[in-house]
């Protein structure tokens, strides 16, 4: 399954992943205001890590070019 992402797409909370693996991601953000350009991140529902962050058309670009889906499409695709 082919996802790509658009920066209307990049939403807090939203959980991601990748069909075939089991790590599931979540979209944050970071509340600094000197950082705006720079406020979304990752971080992994397995062990808790945290990316850097990304700026809105970084993180869409980062997520198609690593092929991530969200989950809930991911979830539609088995039914």
């Amino acid at each position: 399954m082919k996802f790509v992402w658009e920066e209307k797409d990049i939403i807090p909370g939203l959980q991601y992943g990748r069909p075939g693996m089991k790590e599931t991601w979540i979209i944050g953000y970071h509340p600094n205001p000197a950082e705006e350009h720079r406020k979304w991140a990752s971080t992994s529902l397995s062990d808790g890590m945290i990316t850097v962050p990304y700026s809105t058309q970084e993180m869409a670009a980062l997520l198609t070019r690593n092929e991530y889906v969200p989950l809930k499409l991911m979830v539609e695709s088995l039914k």
